[in-house]
């Protein structure tokens, strides 16, 4: 038989065991957001020299208008802009958004900008198709981000262990 005094010192323990555990489990699943960050990280740098290498080719016609150069070059600096801000906070919620919102913009703004006049129209070409692959391989590595992202919100939602969460700082984190 179990005393009575045995019993509260025992519930203690099989509660402390089971915070240990949720708080690792957090912290696991915290870290395995920067992990799988990485590969988002890496595409984005390639797009990011993609898109630059476009643009130093897009040249518009002289006495053309700009305003579509100009605003797929300010997309794309607010795009690097985001990107640099989400590579140090991958787990920061409001960092990820603003990279999400900055990635929508840029892509509104790809799908506008026309080539006006191209010296190399092969060169054009292959870039084109490099952005395609690139952007294929990206949205690949969001998914994988974006899974990882939904078990760890998911992890912190749960009754207890949002209790948990909450005592130690754990915030939830934002899907791209």
């Amino acid at each position: 038989m179990i005393s009575t005094s045995f019993l509260p010192l025992l519930l203690g323990a099989v509660l402390m065991f089971w915070s240990v555990g949720a708080y690792n489990r957090l912290v696991r699943l915290r870290n395995a957001i920067s992990r799988q960050f990485a590969p988002v990280d890496q595409h984005l740098e390639a797009r990011s020299a993609l898109l630059q290498r476009q643009l130093e080719l897009l040249v518009p016609r002289p006495g053309a208008p700009r305003s579509e150069l100009e605003t797929l070059q300010a997309a794309s600096a607010q795009a690097d802009a985001a990107w640099l801000a989400a590579k140090h906070q991958p787990g920061s919620a409001d960092a990820i958004n603003s990279l999400r919102l900055a990635l929508q913009i840029l892509a509104q703004v790809r799908g506008r900008a026309v080539a006006e006049d191209v010296p190399d129209a092969a060169l054009a070409l292959a870039l084109r198709q490099q952005l395609a692959a690139c952007d294929n391989a990206l949205q690949f590595a969001q998914g994988q981000f974006n899974q990882v992202v939904l078990a760890y919100n998911s992890a912190l939602a749960h009754f207890p262990t949002a209790w948990l969460g909450a005592l130690f700082g754990f915030r939830s984190a934002g899907a791209l």
